[in-house]
């Protein structure tokens, strides 16, 4: 297990510092939408290297983090000579993860390969497997739309038997893919009991559901965003013995990690019996404001000093920007002075999704089926228009459901309803559209998948 884990941090800051140093690499000034990326990336690794126990790594991160607290508050100058700053300081992180794959470090100025994993699964030949099963899988979606009424009973009778035989290849590549959510908790027990030392604090692990399986893509993507929610729980939530005892509670504070499925979707549930979030937030969410919004927000943060666990404010913007990047939703609730909780919802496969097809603008959509409540002729008055930047709207309407809300999504047309191999988007596209994936169609065209909770309403033209 502690190879596993090591191996999947490895992996994770690997692809966090190649953002980074993407993000670098663009020429001009880094405004806002950068720097703020750059935090969030900077954060998980220092918190991930400090949960694992990585304490230079830590160390190292948490130095560069405070350079880059000085350009965020305007005391380092953003220029060329930052810029170069910031990317030693990426340099010198990466080759701290090499070392601890046991590579040896990259040459300065070339890009570093990706880090050889501990032994184990070979996760590189799992993923060349799969984009062998998802090229077959694709082609053969083509051949079928061509031998759509086709009359030749030997041929399509060859093409029942090649599809059966391309479904059971598909399906036991994915099978490989999947293991238990138990995977993640000894990371999650080992971690809080570190940190609630750290603290003077005493904290148990409750689990409940570990033996429900989801992608390892999406278990290895959870690990950042977990560690988070548990570092905040124990850094800002849990109370000491003494003023646990005071309010009535057991002395050891309680994290409880609850999954259940739904479909083909998880619902993750982290929460903790502590002090809840303060009482000026709950009367910022008393006047209308949501609790993802303030709580995520940069530099919220209720700690005034930062150290290698929290206090800079991007922890849960980090979190959301991560469950999102996955395509799911982030709720949060609180009781002042009964704990907060954490409810996640993803697709626990990333690969191949059931969806609605439609058009409009010219432009193929894909909608997943689980928001879809309805395909509807009339749009009903009374629930919001949900807009799609840049693209315009039409007759057919989608009701759709998530977490909180309803509206409708107007497109010229809904094609069908289909079963389509997804494709993620990277950076930045997957973060600043309402788009996650491409999907590739056995017309052999593209979609966009777009993820409805990220859809607003749409505002209407002043008259």
């Amino acid at each position: 297990m502690r190879n596993e884990l090591r191996r999947i941090f490895v992996e994770e800051a690997t692809r966090r510092l190649a953002e980074c140093a993407d993000l670098l690499a663009i020429r001009g000034r880094l405004g806002p939408e950068a720097i703020e990326a750059l935090f969030r990336h900077l954060h998980s690794i220092k918190g991930m290297a400090a949960s694992l126990g990585h304490g230079e790594l830590a160390e190292a991160a948490h130095a560069l983090e405070d350079r880059a607290a000085a350009l965020r508050k305007g005391g380092l100058r953003e220029d060329p000579a930052t810029r170069d700053l910031l990317r030693s300081g990426i340099d010198h992180l990466r080759d701290l993860v090499r070392r601890l794959a046991g590579d040896p470090p990259a040459p300065r100025g070339r890009a570093a390969p990706a880090p050889r994993p501990p032994a184990g699964i070979d996760p590189g030949r799992l993923d060349r497997l799969l984009e062998i099963a998802l090229s077959v899988s694709a082609s053969f979606q083509r051949l079928e739309h061509r031998l759509a009424g086709h009359e030749d009973q030997a041929l399509l009778a060859l093409e029942r038997s090649l599809a059966e035989g391309i479904r059971a290849f598909r399906r036991e590549v994915f099978e490989m893919r999947l293991a238990p959510v138990r995977w993640l908790v000894p990371l999650l027990a080992r971690s809080l009991e570190r940190w609630a030392a750290e603290r003077g604090l005493v904290a148990r692990l409750e689990v409940r559901g570990d033996a429900i399986r989801a992608d390892r893509l999406v278990l290895e993507r959870l690990v950042s965003p977990l560690a988070h929610l548990a570092r905040n729980a124990v850094v800002h939530g849990l109370e000491p013995p003494a003023e646990r005892r005071a309010a009535g509670k057991p002395e050891a504070g309680l994290l409880r990690l609850e999954v259940s499925s739904e479909g083909d979707r998880l619902r993750i549930v982290l929460e903790d019996d502590g002090r809840g979030i303060p009482p000026e937030v709950a009367a910022e969410v008393a006047r209308g404001r949501s609790l993802v919004d303030i709580l995520s927000s940069p530099r919220f943060s209720t700690r005034e000093e930062a150290d290698l666990l929290a206090g800079r404010g991007v922890g849960l913007g980090a979190v959301r920007a991560d469950i999102e990047a996955l395509g799911g939703t982030l709720e949060l609730r609180s009781e002042p002075g009964h704990g907060f909780r954490a409810e996640l919802h993803l697709p626990a496969r990333l690969t191949i999704l059931d969806a609605f097809l439609a058009e409009t603008g010219g432009q193929r959509l894909i909608v997943p089926a689980g928001p879809v409540a309805a395909v509807l002729e009339d749009s009903p008055e009374d629930l919001p228009e949900l807009e799609l930047p840049g693209l315009p709207g039409g007759p057919a309407c989608l009701l759709l459901e998530v977490p909180g809300r309803r509206g409708i999504l107007r497109v010229e047309r809904v094609v069908d309803r289909r079963e389509v191999i997804v494709r993620p988007l990277g950076p930045p596209l997957a973060s600043v559209t309402p788009f996650v994936g491409a999907a590739f169609l056995a017309e052999g065209s593209l979609a966009l998948v777009l993820e409805p909770a990220r859809l607003a309403p749409r505002v209407p033209a002043p008259a």
